[in-house]
């Protein structure tokens, strides 16, 4: 119990000194809070909460120390047999990892860590989320087979549930985007061949996704890019302007300038930003 009480107030200190902007300090007094209470008061909880917060407090001044703090605090939820509270220091990682760390293997690795978690906690619809997230920065990380992969499991799941259409139509488009930039950033084909055939097959197992707009933006695309024709790759995607967020605008921009003679690395993509609004400059 004395232990306890130590790592309370150290707890407490380390909130009061988070509030004073002192976060050196802060994290500090909740490390020596979270040692307490798992080496002598064998309490986890407490301790994943001490830990959570180092992490959070740290992330002011050291980002490495940061993640390290919070995956401590993820593996003892885990341990807990609590996936739901560990999820979401996984994807908050994941932010660190992208946005801070420019580590974007460990952000995909955490952001999918988290969908597993949330699994796991039987939390489908968000778990689902957080693998749209890993997918879109393996697309922003030129990973365009293993995003395929992660979108078909996307549209596979939703498949199953009547009422998704949209996410799975929407999951079909992302896949294909991701199979047109392929054969053009990679393999560096004049054809987008294996483009249609996946578009065929995906219209054969989901038929709602022949009559959406995305499979015939895709379809119209690809005519185009295997015609050479820059004048119709620019006339439909000006059509659909409106509907295209930064992942698609980026491919869209690495295909129009491969037609230009002018292939380029795929850009980072923050995927928590609002909807891209190509311009002029990015798609002439």
């Amino acid at each position: 119990d004395n232990f306890k009480t130590a790592a309370s107030k150290y707890k407490d200190a380390g909130v009061q000194l988070k509030i004073a902007k002192d976060f050196q300090a802060a994290t500090d007094l909740q490390l020596k809070a979270a040692e307490i209470f798992i080496n002598k008061g064998n309490d986890r909880m407490n301790a994943a909460l001490c830990y959570n917060e180092a992490g959070l407090c740290a992330r002011q001044f050291d980002h490495k120390k940061s993640v390290e703090h919070y995956k401590k605090a993820a593996d003892l939820y885990l341990a807990l047999g609590r996936p739901s509270q560990a999820a979401k220091i996984f994807d908050e990682v994941a932010v660190i990892y992208d946005q801070d760390l420019f580590d974007r293997p460990n952000a995909i690795k955490c952001h999918q860590a988290a969908g597993d978690c949330y699994k796991n906690a039987k939390s489908e619809a968000t778990a689902h989320g957080c693998f749209i997230k890993a997918a879109n920065l393996m697309v922003s990380d030129g990973q365009y087979l293993e995003a395929i992969k992660q979108f078909e499991t996307i549209a596979e799941h939703y498949a199953r549930m009547s009422t998704m259409p949209h996410q799975v139509n929407n999951a079909c488009y992302r896949a294909l985007l991701c199979q047109f930039a392929y054969e053009v950033q990679v393999e560096k084909k004049g054809q987008a061949s294996k483009t249609f055939e996946r578009l065929d097959r995906y219209t054969a197992i989901y038929p709602t996704f022949e009559d959406n707009d995305e499979a015939r933006m895709i379809k119209e695309l690809a005519t185009a890019y295997g015609e050479n024709n820059v004048e119709a790759f620019q006339t439909s995607l000006k059509k659909r302007q409106y509907k295209l967020d930064e992942p698609a605008v980026n491919i869209l921009v690495i295909i129009k300038r491969a037609m230009d003679g002018d292939l380029v690395q795929p850009t980072r993509a923050n995927t928590g930003s609002p909807t891209a609004q190509p311009d002029d400059d990015q798609t002439d």
